[in-house]
């Protein structure tokens, strides 16, 4: 979803213009204009785990944030609390706080496999021979921050919480804070600390990239895939 839109205030707008937390979804929605809370992210993780444990494994942190919330995974296989010659597949969302879609989407994608396993080949298939392994929410302080000044959903700090920015917005973009081609150029990221893309002071500088660096280096990923949103807003 790419949105050009003036101002925080339009954004802000737009997303609740958009917001459906009805019967009509074949999905359980949050409580944030739809979407999950952390907390409720959380708990989502315990049920299917305690509903499905055969093939879910119990949710697992992978390090803690900057201040000091964990970042939760959960691992689904056939065999979930035991480590098999299987191709492992990483999954994550919430890079940016005010994409909340990027770990919702996970979640759907979790349900239809959940539901579908003892019906379904590809179902039966990607568990059977496969370790998924989802981590939903990167960028949990980011998410928190969000829900306590939108209770009901378009919160829009899209960073995590480092101070920053005097009299602006704090934080680094955890996209950008990777080490690959860090710092390249000042367009696809920025050297601001008041900078929506900013990068942070070098790779690896925020607690939240160094835990999913570390996970990644601790198991053998072909694949891995991470889901936002895209949204731009013009000066």
């Amino acid at each position: 979803l790419l949105l050009n839109v003036s101002s925080f205030d339009d954004l802000e707008a737009f997303y609740r213009s958009r917001f459906l937390n009805d019967s009509s979804r074949d999905f359980e929605t949050g409580s944030m204009g739809g979407y999950y809370t952390f907390d409720e992210m959380v708990e989502e993780l315990d049920a299917i785990h305690e509903e499905y444990p055969n093939i879910v494994g119990p949710r697992f942190s992978i390090g803690t944030s900057i201040e000091g919330r964990d970042i939760w995974g959960i691992k689904m296989s056939d065999n979930p609390t035991s480590n098999e010659q299987e191709p492992e597949i990483l999954y994550t969302g919430l890079h940016h706080a005010r994409e909340p879609m990027s770990y919702m989407n996970l979640f759907y994608f979790m349900d239809w496999l959940l539901e579908n396993y003892q019906t379904d080949l590809l179902a039966e298939h990607l568990i059977d021979n496969r370790e998924l392994w989802f981590i939903p929410t990167v960028n949990p302080d980011g998410l928190v921050y969000n829900q306590s000044i939108a209770p009901n959903g378009g919160g829009i700090q899209r960073k995590n919480m480092l101070a920053t920015c005097n009299n602006g917005v704090d934080g680094v973009d955890l996209n950008r804070n990777y080490s690959y081609m860090w710092a390249y150029d000042n367009e696809g990221s920025s050297p601001d600390g008041c900078n929506e893309t900013y990068r942070g002071t070098s790779p690896f500088s925020e607690p939240e990239s160094q835990n999913v660096r570390d996970f990644v280096q601790s198991h053998n990923f072909p694949i891995a895939l991470n889901y936002l949103s895209l949204i731009h807003i013009s000066e």
